[in-house]
């Protein structure tokens, strides 16, 4: 009789559909794998191979489901637990993952990897504590196996993240001894060394990952990112294309490409990119945010609300996507003062409802005894905003006030160092790095220095630390100068400001009290500056309008405004000057937007980015300098009158709207402000027609600009010093009428 056909046993089905998925062939191994549950269909080892096979080929959920069943037969299996973990994470389950390696790590404690993948998945949950907790993992998964590369690896990004980046860099470079081909420690120690400042050693170690695996476009996007830092953005954007065609489908690629054409003054292809990536990941805050800011950097910004709000909604506990959304609310037309306190209202309700400020403050209430004054910014460094709070750091006076500089760089220490941060860093009294520190960390700090008044100088801007002055770390606290619109919070007394740029009705819709200098901004130059020419009007015989403020800020309703001005005066010009390489966009847009109210094309020019002594030199060619609305200029209408070029503007009911009313008041150019667009059109008129008069001005600008307080540090600070002495004063007063109840 005829033998009858070997039926293998369920082990050596398993091992022949092992022994293909090893290979490769993964559909022959998972048809053996499915053949054998049919007639098995209680093999756990059968359901967690399908399950690795699923993960493997990019079905996570599938995968978690297999895994699953595999853990119902055997619910201690470890290796399933490991592998149930990385399903889990592949989808955002982060919790659950989490729990699943922490049964892991305690049914097996000496499984490295084991902590490796719980330490992983800690840092990306990113809930309070995960950080620590993740750490300790990671360091345990070290010392179980010393020689692992991948445990070091990831005790550095966790590191980095935490902005331990000396720490971290130790760490890649350790895992680099072990493995010196492992081109994602190459990469991540070069996004350490971007975030540390040293952008030759970052681009130098992206390189070395792109050597090893030339077809990852994660490694050329992170090289790009590094030249966008270091300015390089031709290269940046060629690598970032070149990481876009390599990795089509990851969404982080396509928004560093937005990045960079962003810099380069591309923002129709940014926004291309942008809306790419929210397709790729549509629960991505961070990309919504960015296509409401690159709408809002093309003057869009009516536009850019709805993408903000979707983006803060979506991402709830991200104060930085409430900051965007306040900043660019500022600059939308018809949006009042009222609308701009009540949307810091709602951050400071939704952020600081937990926040417990100190009580007493046990500093000495001598009304006359030196103070010690600590100022909080993250642009200590070359920024508009330096230039603003430049003096209080520079020209102080040493014997009654002792100066404290919280730098709250958000890149990490070095980042934005430069020769304006050695200046201020060598002026001051003591230097306080605390990027690295959390909100209590550095109030403690605030508080042991005995600060008798903390200033705010980034209000809703990047790299703020009001959750620090909600706090109450020290008995005085005021906001003012890099960014002073108010900030909502009650625990900061007082916003330093000036009676034109926030007149008295509306002073009850601000959390702080006002406290008025004669000019709420001063001027420091921080660079040289070029001598101002002769009226340009003079050699070419036509006036030359200009605007040289952030693109953010030239919406198309004031372009229809300002294409009404260039009607009235017939054959003037507009020059635009805007921080951007490449101009081509822009040039065509508001030539396209002011020849729709009857201005020719060839009367439009836009320069681009140039370096500060280029960009100042730049305003010899402008006659009269155009305020823009609703947000006008500061630093650019300061330069301008500096540079010899009186600011025509239109009073709009905003701080920011009245920034330049006040320049001018300080100035006695009062005859350059407008209550109405028909008064402010009517005035250009007439101050074109009089070139003698514009040329005699343009001469003595300079000298007045200096004698006035915007431009005197010494009567600048007198008055600064002297309100700081009234707040002291009266802080000193309520002690004493507490220690006599």
């Amino acid at each position: 009789m005829p033998t009858s056909p070997h039926l293998p046993t369920p082990e050596e089905a398993l091992q022949r559909a092992i022994e293909h998925h090893e290979a490769g062939h993964l559909t022959d191994a998972e048809a053996l794998y499915r053949q054998l549950l049919t007639t098995h269909p209680q093999h756990a080892m059968a359901w967690h191979r399908l399950g690795l096979l699923a993960l493997q080929v990019g079905q996570p959920q599938q995968a978690s489901q297999f895994i699953g069943e595999s853990l119902r037969l055997e619910p201690n299996d470890v290796a399933a637990l490991c592998n149930m973990g990385h399903a889990l994470a592949s989808f955002g389950e982060f919790d659950t993952a989490i729990t699943h390696l922490q049964q892991a790590t305690a049914l097996q404690p000496n499984m490295p990897e084991a902590h490796l993948n719980l330490g992983e998945f800690l840092r990306l949950r990113g809930a309070v504590g995960d950080l620590t907790a993740s750490e300790a993992s990671c360091r345990e998964a070290i010392r179980l196996r010393p020689s692992m590369p991948e445990a070091h690896n990831n005790l550095g990004t966790l590191l980095k993240e935490r902005k331990r980046y000396g720490e971290a860099v130790e760490a890649f470079e350790k895992a680099l001894r072990l493995a010196p081909k492992y081109a994602d420690a190459h990469t991540n120690l070069g996004t350490t060394y971007e975030a540390m400042g040293r952008l030759d050693e970052a681009i130098a170690s992206h390189k070395k990952a792109i050597d090893i695996a030339p077809e990852s476009g994660l490694y050329h996007s992170n090289l790009s990112h590094a030249l966008m830092t270091k300015g390089d953005l031709k290269a940046a954007r060629e690598s970032g294309e070149m990481a876009v065609k390599l990795h089509p489908d990851l969404a982080k690629i396509h928004a560093n490409l937005g990045q960079a054409h962003i810099r380069l003054g591309r923002p129709d292809q940014a926004l291309i990119c942008f809306q790419k990536a929210t397709e790729l990941e549509p629960n991505h805050a961070t990309y919504l945010n960015q296509i409401g800011a690159n709408l809002a950097d093309m003057g869009r910004c009516t536009e850019a609300l709805e993408p903000l709000r979707r983006a803060s909604a979506m991402d709830p506990g991200n104060p930085e996507l409430h900051n965007a959304l306040i900043f660019f609310l500022d600059m939308t037309p018809g949006v009042q003062t009222g609308d701009h306190q009540q949307e810091r209202q709602r951050w400071v309700e939704r952020f600081l409802a937990d926040t417990v400020p100190f009580g007493k403050h046990h500093n000495d209430p001598d009304p006359q005894r030196p103070l010690r004054v600590g100022y909080l910014s993250s642009d200590f460094h070359s920024h508009s905003a330096a230039s603003t709070f430049g003096a209080c750091l520079l020209h102080y006076d040493r014997t009654q006030y002792e100066l404290f500089c919280y730098a709250n760089n958000q890149q990490g220490v070095g980042k934005c160092e430069d020769e304006v941060t050695n200046r201020f860093r060598q002026s001051v009294d003591h230097w306080r790095e605390i990027s690295h520190l959390d909100d209590e960390e550095v109030t403690q700090m605030i508080r042991s220095d005995c600060i008798d008044i903390l200033v705010d100088l980034s209000g809703h801007t990047t790299g703020n630390r009001l959750r620090v002055m909600a706090r109450r770390p020290a008995p005085i606290q005021c906001t003012g100068w890099g960014y002073n619109l108010g900030t909502g919070l009650s625990a900061i007394d007082y916003l330093v400001i000036d009676p034109i740029m926030l007149p008295p009705e509306e002073r009850p819709l601000f959390a702080e009290q006002a406290m008025d200098l004669p000019c709420g901004i001063h001027l420091q130059p921080l660079t040289d500056w070029p001598e101002p020419a002769p009226l340009p009007a003079l050699t070419h015989g036509t006036i030359t309008f200009g605007s040289f403020n952030r693109t953010c800020k030239i919406n198309p309703e004031l372009l229809a405004l300002w294409g009404r001005l260039l009607v009235a005066v017939p054959e003037s010009r507009m020059l635009f000057k805007i921080p951007k390489l490449e101009t081509d966009f822009y040039l065509n847009y508001y030539r396209e937007v002011l020849a729709s109210h009857g201005v020719e094309p060839q009367r439009v020019e836009v320069l681009g980015s140039t370096s500060q002594y280029e960009h100042l030199a730049a305003f010899n060619q402008v006659d009269i300098a155009l305020d823009p609305i609703p947000q006008g200029g500061g630093i650019t209408s300061l330069e301008a009158l500096r540079m010899g070029v009186p600011v025509l503007t239109l009073k709009y009911p905003t701080i920011t709207g009245r920034l330049t009313a006040s320049f001018c008041h300080a100035l006695d150019l009062e005859d350059w402000v407008a209550e109405r667009p028909e008064a402010w059109i009517a005035i250009a008129q007439k101050k074109a027609q009089d070139l003698d008069a514009l040329a005699a001005l343009r001469r003595g600008l300079r000298v007045r600009f200096d004698d006035s307080i915007l431009g005197n540090h010494a009567l600048y600070m007198h008055h600064l010093e002297r309100l700081y002495r009234q707040m002291w004063k009266r802080w000193s007063a309520g002690q004493s009428e507490r220690a006599q109840l």
